[in-house]
Parts: structure tokens; C-alpha cells; sequence
């Protein structure tokens, strides 16, 4: 726990697109937050046009993921 402490402190854990695993861009969260906000697409739906999990977009929806976007 103090490691990650640490390591958030001195900005050493990549967040966004600068993580490794990222599939998505900052400006592709952007689009998929207003797109959510229209609420004229089910979270499906955008999944599949950005290529990702329909978890990856309610992670978004809810905040869990890509809150500093």
C-alpha cells in the first residue's frame, strides 16, 4: 500500500491512453461520454463501434475508469 502511495505521489502510474493496456484515446473517451449523455445509443451499441467491452463503457459511464477525462 505505501509502494502505491509512492508511486502516486511522485506521478509514476500511467493513466489513460499512457497506460499499456489502453485501447482507447483520450479523445474517444471524450466521444463516448457525450455519446452517453445523448443516452440515443445503448452502451452496447457504442461498445461495438469503438471496439471494446460494454464493461469498458459502463467502467467509463460510472466513473471507475478515465475520471481525470
Amino acid at each position: 500500500m505505501e509502494n502505491a502511495h509512492d508511486m502516486a505521489r511522485k506521478g509514476r502510474n500511467p493513466r489513460g491512453e499512457k497506460h499499456g493496456s489502453a485501447k482507447l484515446t483520450r479523445e474517444q473517451v471524450k466521444r463516448i461520454k457525450a455519446m452517453l449523455a445523448e443516452d440515443k445509443m445503448f452502451m452496447s451499441e457504442i461498445a461495438l463501434e469503438f471496439g471494446v467491452s460494454q464493461t469498458t463503457i459502463h467502467a467509463i459511464k460510472s466513473g471507475k475508469t478515465w475520471r481525470h477525462v
